[in-house]
């Protein structure tokens, strides 16, 4: 065979190894995973009071990068028997109407990436799950060095895999280390806690708590202007706080 009919044979091949992925990739329907928002649930979620996440955060952290907008988390109104709770519905195809699976009780990373696996036909890399888990064990550490301990594993192995390198909890772990570090070192700034939150804010833009953070940051590294630009970041990344917001502003103003 000459070379030029083996390239010609070998890009053949690549066409079709392309074509199939790219026709298994959009047979995979969207999937559409609801997280009951009522008070009972969101009470009954343990990472809630060790860490102040929230099971939605959980599921946005179990999603790997290239998993972007086949599968959707959402927060949601009430969902029922909430003696039973935290509860979930999901939805295949994304819609707004049609049959939905409801599960009960998801108190953990463990059960939230089965109910990934079982409705979404979605794998979560074992490095996401264990990550959530030691952020988890994070939040019920008993001192700052601790939890600086733990979260500095997940951001050292997360930041070097080019594939989970721009996950959701790669940005949480950043963030929580920062607001670790300003509670260990609070007259000096926080040693590396104005790093580690303006990453996390690079990495997820849209989360309200990093930009909260990153607002403490900056203020204790003396940036006032900093910190009242990030804490307007928060009020529009949560406008329910909009009002708690604008008093943090006047506090910082009368700083300047």
């Amino acid at each position: 065979m000459t070379t030029y009919m083996f390239r010609l044979v070998l890009s053949v091949v690549v066409i079709s190894v392309w074509a199939i992925l790219a026709h298994s990739l959009a047979s995979r329907p969207t999937c559409t995973v609801r997280v009951c928002q009522n008070k009972d649930c969101r009470g009954r979620y343990p990472s809630s009071a060790a860490a102040g996440e929230t099971l939605v955060r959980t599921f946005d952290d179990l999603l790997a990068p290239s998993e972007d907008g086949r599968v959707l988390i959402e927060a949601s109104e009430c969902l029922g028997q909430c003696g039973r709770g935290p509860n979930v519905a999901v939805r295949l195809d994304g819609g707004r109407s049609g049959p939905e699976k409801m599960y009960f009780g998801v108190t953990d990373p463990q059960t939230a990436a089965a109910v990934l696996e079982v409705s979404c036909d979605y794998d979560v890399p074992t490095m996401l799950l264990a990550a959530s888990d030691v952020i988890a064990r994070a939040g019920k550490a008993t001192s700052p060095s601790k939890k600086i301990s733990f979260l500095s594993s997940v951001i050292d192995t997360l930041s070097t895999d080019s594939a989970l390198s721009s996950a959701s909890v790669l940005a949480r772990a950043f963030a929580l280390r920062a607001d670790a570090r300003l509670e260990a070192n609070p007259t000096d700034g926080g040693e590396g806690a104005l790093d580690d939150a303006q990453r996390a804010a690079e990495l997820d833009p849209e989360c309200g708590k990093t930009w909260r953070i990153l607002a403490d940051a900056r203020e204790a590294a003396g940036d006032i202007s900093g910190a009242i630009e990030a804490v307007k970041r928060w009020a529009s990344a949560e406008p329910s706080l909009e009002r708690k917001a604008k008093g943090e502003v006047e506090r910082l103003l009368a700083r300047m």
